[in-house]
């Protein structure tokens, strides 16, 4: 027969378990955007920065996604992020300066990269929860 020292303890313990889970693995979607979100801006097209400062991060929590969202909008309201990544990178256009992409999503999106981050930051979560 097995015992518990502590029952009541270790039932608590195991009923924190999946809300655990989710917020160890939250935490990795955001390190893994964080990530790409700074190599994402070394690459982005610089004119006035303002493009690069506009990267963000959104996670959705119950679908447990993360994504980087590029807009960046002139004074007329035109958001020429959009259009670089989606239209001029189409048609042929090259960034002004060496070492920029207009596709900075794109060439810096790297999912074996993400997962792995994810599935580090969860590992490291947990074993400071003394799982």
């Amino acid at each position: 027969m097995i015992e518990f020292k502590n029952y009541a303890e270790s039932m608590r313990e195991l009923n924190r378990l999946p809300y655990d889970l989710k917020n160890a693995a939250v935490d990795g979607i955001h390190a893994a955007l964080q990530e790409w979100m700074m190599e994402a801006k070394k690459v982005a097209p610089v004119d006035t920065s303002n493009l690069k400062n506009e990267i963000e991060t959104e996670i959705n929590r119950a679908e447990m996604a993360g994504e980087l969202i590029s807009n960046a909008y002139s004074s007329t309201g035109f958001n020429y992020a959009y259009y670089l990544h989606e239209v001029g990178s189409q048609k042929g256009y090259r960034p002004k300066k060496a070492g920029k992409s207009l596709e900075w999503l794109k060439v810096t999106n790297d999912p074996d990269r993400s997962l792995e981050t994810v599935e580090r930051t969860i590992v490291q979560k947990m074993r400071g929860k003394g799982w």
